[in-house]
């Protein structure tokens, strides 16, 4: 895996743990890999992972039972909050590069329309 030397690695580690709970990969309550299998996956240093893992704990994503290991939140409003957020980043973002091509909320909507056929 490579990654972006523009921001920091935990941080794009981070982004890959959240995106395999919002994809489905990981539900509530399953285990995340080891901080020691994450940093052979990732090629990483382990204090890298353990910043990545903490960052998920900040924002109450993930909890960590010493000894155990860490585990998604099983709070399923936080894991809602955190799909509604991220879908809006995302609608934000093509919407953003949609009128910079040009296109107006009309142009958009057919398009979507078109390809949702």
């Amino acid at each position: 895996m490579e990654f972006n030397n523009k921001y920091p690695i935990y941080r794009q580690l981070f982004e890959i743990f959240l995106s395999d709970i919002l994809s489905g990969n990981l539900k509530p309550g399953d285990k995340f890999m080891s901080i020691r299998e994450a940093s052979i996956k990732y090629n990483l240093n382990p204090n890298t992972v353990v910043n990545a893992f903490r960052e998920l704990e900040l924002q109450k994503i993930a909890v960590t039972k010493r000894g155990v290991g860490t585990f998604v939140t099983e709070d399923l409003d936080i894991l809602k909050k955190l799909t509604t957020i991220h879908s809006e980043s995302v609608l934000d973002e093509f919407l953003s590069k949609m009128y910079s091509l040009g296109f107006s909320n009309e142009d958009i909507i057919a398009q979507i329309k078109e390809r949702g056929k």
